[in-house]
């Protein structure tokens, strides 16, 4: 999927609408969570519209992903690489960590739109930073879970 300006402008207004509409930075980054709570939820039915509209798959993730390696996400993109591959690459060089709550919608769209899910990773490695630290549900104690021994998103869990 080749990430246009025009969809990373849309996905950051997106992201800049729960701000403008909040009365406060930590209510709109309250509201921003649960929005993309919900949306990560609900991934199954959006399937069908990731393709004419990836900003839904990245709200998804949206703070649910740490890029570690965005120089490489970039080359990957602009070299308009095929999505598996790109993803094969990213998880090769452990270049992106996954929150443990997204684990789930990462696996879903590993599966079923590898697309849509390479879309989601390119707009989240450009998203605008909001919150000091990465967005994180409020019943969520863990930090980042990616590429270790325990949760690893490569081929050999799935």
């Amino acid at each position: 999927m080749q990430i246009t300006p025009n969809i990373q402008a849309e996905f950051d207004e997106q992201i800049s609408l729960f701000f403008d509409r909040a009365k406060s930075k930590a209510e709109g980054e309250k509201q921003l969570i649960k929005h993309c709570n919900e949306m990560l939820e609900q991934l199954p039915q959006m399937l069908p519209l990731l393709a004419e509209y990836p900003a839904y798959g990245a709200m998804a993730f949206y703070g649910k992903m740490q890029v570690g390696d965005r120089k490489l996400i970039d080359q990957l993109a602009s070299n308009r690489t095929p999505a598996e591959e790109a993803i094969a690459k990213v998880r090769e060089k452990k270049a992106l960590k996954i929150a443990a709550s997204a684990k789930a919608g990462w696996d879903f769209l590993l599966q079923n739109d590898q697309s849509a899910l390479w879309g989601a990773i390119q707009l989240n490695s450009h998203a605008p930073k909001r919150a000091s630290a990465p967005v994180q549900d409020d019943d969520e104690d863990e930090d980042y879970d990616g590429y270790d021994e325990e949760d690893d998103l490569s081929d050999d869990n799935e």
